[in-house]
């Protein structure tokens, strides 16, 4: 993909727009929404005159250069009268994420109402993300004073490169005034991350922004009072300040920190724009216990709170705050993004999305011990999109959504819970009526209560029109409407007696369509819960779904959330067969997540040989047909893409010894691939991917699978091997003359779950 400099990247590139058709519909230019970040571009089209509420706006975007297009999700259409406050104007607006940083694309969006349409087209860029520092240009020596250390950052100036020796500094509300320049940002960094410390004396602000922008921070440990201050939150790592007066603070990084004994991590009150947020680990004073949690001691207790516009937070990992993620009120809050977070346990809401203005995504986060996955009292306008997050061990609702709202899409979502408190108790989801819910979307989600009493309680009134199709439930137990049709004592009960309704993007017009009772435990690994949300689950659980699950393949295609599944139709909940499972949480601290891709299995009937690649270069060849004749099978398994220990690689090789059929054969270094290396019939290709090899039993390490390796014997005239994790297809195999190589029953390597 294209790149482009540091001076390009700092602002969204609309190098062209262009209307096809713009008399026929009342819309103007689409544009940018906010500030750039690096994965995501936020879309804002405005209505300018009448349009009927059907018009529909589809969305698809490829890499400029390039000819390959991708379809996005749907703009959503704002509904002005189904918003709290004040109304907004009447406009499209939505997000495509899964991008590139650094990366030139062209967006192209078709508004189309019966026989009319426009077309109308941008170029964004997104954000990239700050380089490495240069060499120090000014050092703090161990032991310098909180005095000495504000002298040093009071002379810097853009470009420089502010670095602590490796001590313990003890500081108390340092303050960063000097700003550098988008191309020239100030950086203030520790020797290592773990041997610079700076410790607050006082118990307050640790580290304070005052009308700072373009500095990066990193490479350091915070240290709070290590005591809960209550409802005070007293304690506080990174603090920015700013009233009514003052300009948002702008293209501020916080990067691979560690914020140790706060009471808040990383705030802020006013508005800010393009703060990323990212690789850190953040440490709160609150224990998960029920004192704090059946009270308001955690309230105040935010993790990372960033209102404004073009803020992106991901890859952090939080342990022992209130609401986890947060914007704020006041504020017009666009384009915020919360990605790929691993949360340990958080008191209130894992994301507060509350006073969240529009274009405001939570995706592709873990989360276990938690209150409530996430809030809504409310969004103003939207969209908001919250899909493929895991929230595993939830106290009270899995979903708040409270007062006046409209446009919040919750899609393929995976939550596990047990018995809760309040709005916890007695129910697997109980929605009170707050305010009426209307133009939102329930999809493809998995709720899992084993908890004693029912399965749902959506009493908001509104609910039309809506999305709420394709999810899995457990219990089959009651499920209320009763504000907007009824009372039900069962799943298929309230499916039949629901009256009908209009739909968002789907074109269903019945609740529940498509819905599924799944198993309690649908997941190849078991997620084994205390009795009630006080017990801490302390494994981090991947809830990869079993074959033959109900859940499995079930779901509904949505552009943007399911691309690349695998099958004949998506999975339901987080984690999609064909789609790499997530790094989350901060990948830079010891210990951290290995990045996990998928390996996908392909068939040839022609040559009756399995093929399997994670690369997503080949897999996107194979499925448009450049390589004729190969067809998924739905299964494959997960690997890791870099070295680390405990892994090996993982050899591929290739052979046209045989025609006229080729073949591929793979085999773990140390078992297999330093024979093959001496066969001069097999072209070593390179090392593919990295994963654990059994024992001599055929033993796999813990957190791992047994990929079986399956011989053809010859069959057809050319070798071919087929690697699978599936027991029943290993005998099926074993059935039609396959035979088993490896280690014990034949392993041939270990899969992380």
């Amino acid at each position: 993909m294209m790149r482009l400099t540091s001076t390009v990247l700092a602002l969204v590139a609309c190098l062209w727009q262009a209307n096809i058709g713009a008399a026929d519909l009342p819309v103007g230019q689409l544009s940018h929404d906010g500030p750039p970040t690096p994965e995501q571009i936020s879309l804002y089209l405005p209505v300018t005159g009448p349009l009927e509420s059907t018009a529909t706006a589809s969305v698809r975007f490829r890499p400029t250069p390039g000819t390959d297009w991708t379809a996005a999700h749907p703009l959503y259409r704002i509904r002005v009268s189904g918003t709290a406050g004040t109304p907004p104007p009447d406009a499209f607006a939505g997000v495509i994420t899964g991008l590139t940083p650094g990366t030139s694309y062209t967006v192209e969006v078709a508004i189309r109402l019966g026989a009319s349409s426009v077309t109308t087209m941008l170029t964004a860029v997104t954000r990239s993300l700050p380089g490495p520092a240069r060499a120090a240009s000014k050092v703090i020596a161990a032991g310098s004073t909180s005095s000495q250390i504000q002298t040093s950052f009071d002379q810097s100036k853009p470009g420089d490169v502010i670095q602590f020796r490796n001590g313990t500094y003890t500081v108390d509300d340092l303050l960063v005034k000097r700003s550098g320049t988008p191309s020239m940002p100030i950086y203030i960094r520790g020797e290592s991350r773990a041997g610079v410390v700076l410790k607050s004396s006082m118990g307050r602000n640790i580290l304070r922004f005052l009308e700072a922008s373009d500095v990066v921070v990193e490479n350091l440990t915070l240290i709070g009072s290590k005591e809960d201050s209550g409802t005070d939150a007293s304690s506080r790592g990174i603090v920015f300040w700013g009233d009514e007066k003052s300009s948002p603070q702008r293209r501020v990084t916080l990067r691979q920190i560690t914020i140790d004994g706060v009471d808040m991590g990383i705030v802020a009150s006013r508005s800010t724009q393009q703060l990323l947020v990212y690789d850190n680990t953040l440490i709160g004073n609150n224990p998960w216990a029920q004192e704090f949690l059946e009270s308001n001691r955690t309230w105040n207790d935010d993790g990372i709170r960033v209102p404004g516009q073009g803020n992106a937070v991901f890859n952090n990992t939080l342990t022992g705050f209130g609401d986890s993620l947060a914007m704020n009120d006041g504020v017009e809050n666009v384009g915020i993004h919360f990605y790929r977070n691993e949360i340990r346990w958080t008191g209130d809401d894992t994301f507060e999305g509350d006073y969240g203005t529009r274009n405001i995504t939570f995706y592709d986060n873990r989360v276990h011990n938690a209150m409530t996955l996430a809030s809504f009292d409310p969004i103003y306008s939207g969209p908001a999109f919250v899909f493929r997050n895991i929230a595993i061990n939830l106290g009270r609702s899995p979903y708040k959504l409270n007062n006046k709202n409209s446009g919040i899409f919750l899609y393929n979502n995976t939550v596990v819970r047990t018995n809760g408190f309040g709005s916890g108790a007695g129910w697997g989801w109980n929605q009170s009526n707050n305010g009426p819910l209307t133009a939102w979307g329930y999809r493809n989600n998995i709720l899992i209560y084993r908890g004693t009493g029912n399965l749902m309680a959506m009493e908001s009134g509104g609910q039309n029109p809506i999305d709420f199709t394709h999810n899995a439930w457990y219990p089959d137990k009651s499920v209320w409407w009763t504000t907007s049709g009824g009372s039900f004592s069962s799943l298929s009960a309230a499916r039949s007696g629901l009256p009908p309704t209009q739909g968002v993007f789907s074109e269903s017009t019945r609740r529940h369509e498509g819905c599924v009772i799944t198993e309690p435990n649908p997941f190849v690994e078991e997620i084994k819960l205390g009795d009630n949300y006080l017990t801490l689950i302390t494994q981090m659980y991947v809830p990869i779904l079993a074959d033959g699950t109900a859940p499995r393949a079930k779901g509904n295609s949505i552009p943007g959330i399911t691309d690349g599944f695998s099958g004949a139709a998506p999975d339901m909940g987080a984690l999609i067969s064909g789609r790499p499972v997530p790094t989350w949480g901060d990948r830079s601290a010891p210990g951290a997540q290995r990045p996990i891709a998928t390996a996908l299995e392909y068939f040839h009937a022609g040559f009756a040989h399995y093929f399997v690649t994670a690369n997503q270069e080949e897999i996107g060849k194979l499925d448009t047909g450049a390589f004729s004749g190969w067809e998924r099978t739905g299964q494959g398994f997960n690997v890791h893409t870099s070295a680390a220990d405990g892994l090996v690689p993982v050899c591929r090789f290739f052979t046209t010894a045989f025609p006229p059929s080729s073949s591929h054969f793979y085999a773990p270094r140390g078992l297999g691939c330093e024979g093959t290396l001496q066969d001069p019939h097999w072209q070593f290709e390179d090392d593919v991917f990295y994963l654990p090899i059994p024992d001599a039993n055929g033993d796999c390490p813990s957190g791992t699978i047994p990929v079986y390796r399956l011989y053809n014997n010859g069959q057809g005239g050319a070798p071919n091997h087929r690697f699978t994790t599936s027991d029943q297809t290993r005998l099926e195999m074993l059935a039609n003359g396959y035979i088993a190589e490896g280690a014990g029953i034949g392993v041939g390597m270990c899969a992380p779950i």
